[in-house]
């Protein structure tokens, strides 16, 4: 694929196609199972040097425009079926290494995020 996108903060075998982020964005929703909030696709994939951050934040709007994702009132994101649908016949052409390492990353995110909700803590004098 064409290398268009910009290549800041990507660590070496990360991706620099838009289309290649679009993909993983769709393969990471997917293999976690459940939304996830916007800011916490942009932490794992341009903080865990995947991909550039700018270019992950507009393959997401892209991604939105073309009804591949779904926004909702919180800012969290899921895939449509046509995102799904994408995600496992497109996947193939990102690394196994970046798929696993998101959707890993992904797991850990929403777990703890579970467990904050679940969990409240006080303290009292």
């Amino acid at each position: 694929m064409n290398n268009d996108a910009f290549s800041a903060g990507v660590e070496p075998g990360g991706l620099y196609s838009s289309q290649e982020i679009k993909i993983l964005i769709c393969y990471m929703l997917n293999g976690a199972g459940e939304p996830m909030p916007r800011q916490a696709v942009l932490d794992i994939i341009a903080g865990g040097g995947m991909a550039n951050f700018f270019e992950t934040g507009g393959a997401i709007d892209e991604l939105l425009r073309l009804e591949n994702l779904t926004e909702d009132a919180d800012g969290r994101l899921d895939l449509t079926d046509t995102g799904r649908q994408a995600a496992s016949t497109l996947s193939g052409l990102i690394p196994y290494t970046l798929r696993e390492r998101s959707v890993k990353a992904a797991l850990q995110l929403l777990t703890r995020i579970r467990r904050e909700r679940e969990n409240t803590v006080s303290m009292e004098k």
